[in-house]
């Protein structure tokens, strides 16, 4: 089984590196595509990795090589994939072939971007529940009152999570799903 992580500049790495270790304890092989092929820089967070290697662009993700498509979030890294209309593509393409999509912390509002939370709950970052809304999604806990709380929730093939804080969980909650 195969998974596919898309990170963009300055993803959180706690929500790549965490997240991705849970899937590979768990059987499955991990691909990392960013905007180029090789060093994509991570946000700056002390005692935390600085960077990841890509495996490729978003241009060589062939999504039938696939089954799960993870967005770790952070700011700026968000901000990069939300711009990028390959990666909205991949993500609508994802979405039409049932392929189950895995978004974490503010990186669910590159989900709505795409249009796949039409109908669907979903968490967020906590205070960023409009980024859903406009999506036409349904948020759930999604309030400041999550903030450090552990909120991972799944509608369909669309699995979310809240924050940093939520990464090993929302790995386990990845690997159940296909389970």
């Amino acid at each position: 089984m195969k998974a596919i992580y898309l990170i963009g500049d300055g993803f959180r790495p706690e929500e790549y590196f965490q997240s991705r270790e849970v899937l590979e304890e768990n059987g499955m092989e991990v691909f990392t595509a960013g905007a180029r092929r090789g060093t994509i820089p991570a946000r700056d967070i002390p005692g935390q990795p600085k960077s990841a290697q890509s495996d490729m662009d978003f241009n060589g993700v062939n999504l039938d090589d696939y089954i799960v498509v993870v967005v770790p979030g952070g700011s700026p890294g968000w901000q990069n994939l939300l711009k990028n209309d390959k990666v909205i593509r991949l993500l609508k393409q994802a979405d039409e072939k049932g392929m189950l999509v895995a978004s974490i912390c503010s990186s669910v509002a590159v989900l709505a971007k795409a249009g796949i939370l039409k109908g669907k709950k979903a968490t967020i970052w906590p205070g960023q529940d409009d980024d859903i809304k406009r999506g036409g999604g349904i948020p759930v806990d999604a309030d400041e009152i999550f903030l450090e709380k552990t909120a991972v929730v799944k509608d369909g093939n669309i699995l979310t999570a809240n924050g940093p804080w939520a990464s090993r969980e929302f790995g386990r909650a990845i690997v159940k799903a296909l389970a």
